[in-house]
């Protein structure tokens, strides 16, 4: 059996990319590989290097999302090479912003006989927009989607439950596997915030104005004393990364015996996409240099642990929350995070022991309480300590390989594999 992924992958840069980077290196070697887009014509940035030694296993020979379902068929043909292979697609309307043309390849595979299982990162259940909890544009695209594929995978049991009473004909067909965690050296906080503040100083291509304000601000930084409250990730709009400062203007209020710094370091994943180019200005505008610190850089992977453990909280006070790999990263480095209760951000947030607040006044509240009292974060990361170790990638890529062996040998009607049938 050949697990097929189609999805982006390293070196293009992407959340998806990474996700399926690391699925894969929790499974047999003769048990996957992948077919991706060109890395030079998907309209993404791209990494230096690839980190995985992956001649022969990876495939970047779909030009863009909306290609030919014939050409897909062949690329996945010869990938296969007359092995029993499971087409497994990574699905974002990020990535799929034509869902026609993904359903396009869905049915021609569909007809020539392929296995599908497509996992949903960003489906919703709280939206406004149907009776079912997604949104109108999920609704039409699943509507086309389930008659043609074996199963498809969501994140949370929410979304599970939101696209049974949309579709109950294709309820046995909905299975959830959740977002798997990277199990990261756990960094002392002294020791991850030198690691990060030597790595801005000496190898990120900053510019030196920048470089030069870190130099001034490095005893600040590295002061046990000093509270660093912050965010990490790509420049987007629906992340709410504003407030990240207005977060840190209301705590040093609340506690002006403590100095406060609000750290927030990405950069645009799309540079031609304008309103998040009005962000980047926004995040640029909102950077003082002393409290408020905005630094445009990609931080590579290997820096994320140190990054993520070098700041006292990690803030997730989004729009959009449907999902959240920087969350995961948190959380396998033993990192303190705090978000918003809503999606699957919410939901995980819970399970994984962090506060999940319902409105902005309670999440600046539970940061503040964070701050003061080192014994709650002791707490939440022996809970979070727990959830990674049962939901590492090498778990939830042996769950894959479950669901595709059940999906390659049951009758049309039997009940897939499913996470939440094994959880206690």
């Amino acid at each position: 059996m050949l697990i097929l992924f189609f999805s982006p992958f390293p070196p293009i840069m992407c959340g998806i990319a990474s996700y399926t980077s690391y699925l894969v290196r929790g499974m047999p070697a003769d048990g996957w590989k992948v077919l991706s887009f060109d890395p030079h014509s998907y309209g993404s940035p791209v990494l230096k290097e690839t980190p995985l030694q992956l001649e022969g296993k990876v495939s970047y020979s779909i030009p863009n999302p909306t290609c030919s379902p014939h050409t897909v068929y062949n690329r996945v043909a010869e990938l296969a090479d007359g092995v029993e292979c499971l087409v497994w697609v990574q699905h974002a309307f990020g990535i799929w912003k034509d869902s026609s043309a993904l359903c396009r390849i869905l049915r021609y595979l569909h007809s020539r006989g392929c296995h599908i299982v497509v996992t949903h990162h960003t489906i919703h259940f709280q939206s406004g927009e149907t009776a079912y909890g997604m949104t109108a544009e999920e609704y039409d695209l699943l509507r086309h989607e389930l008659p043609v594929v074996d199963a498809i995978t969501v994140f949370s049991r929410h979304v599970k439950e939101a696209v049974a009473r949309a579709f109950p004909e294709h309820r046995d067909k909905v299975v959830v596997i959740r977002h798997g965690v990277p199990l990261h050296p756990n960094i002392p906080r002294e020791k991850a915030r030198e690691e990060l503040l030597n790595h801005l100083l000496h190898e990120a291509p900053l510019h030196e104005r920048d470089r030069g304000g870190l130099r001034e601000l490095r005893d600040t930084f590295l002061n046990p004393d000093t509270k660093v409250i912050g965010g990490i990730g790509f420049i987007n709009p629906l992340k709410g990364h504003e407030a990240v400062y207005s977060t840190g203007d209301r705590l040093q209020k609340k506690m002006p015996d403590r100095s406060i710094l609000s750290l927030y370091m990405g950069q645009l994943r799309d540079p031609t996409n304008q309103t998040h180019l009005d962000c980047l200005r926004l995040m640029q505008g909102l950077h003082d240099g002393r409290r408020r610190l905005f630094i445009n850089t990609y931080l590579p992977e290997e820096k994320l642990p140190a990054a993520l453990k070098a700041l006292d909280v990690n803030l997730l006070w989004r729009e959009d929350c449907t999902q959240s790999g920087i969350l995961s990263h948190a959380q396998g480095a033993g990192a303190t995070v705090a978000g918003r209760d809503l999606e699957i951000m919410g939901e995980t947030l819970r399970m994984r022991g962090y506060p999940a607040c319902k409105t902005y006044g309670e999440f600046v509240a539970s940061v503040e309480d964070i701050l003061r009292d080192p014994k709650l974060e002791v707490s939440m990361a022996k809970t979070a300590g727990r959830y990674a170790e049962k939901f590492c990638w090498r778990n939830q890529a042996a769950k894959h390989l479950q669901l595709a062996e059940s999906a390659l040998e049951a009758p049309p009607n039997r009940h897939m594999f499913d996470e939440e049938k094994t959880l206690a």
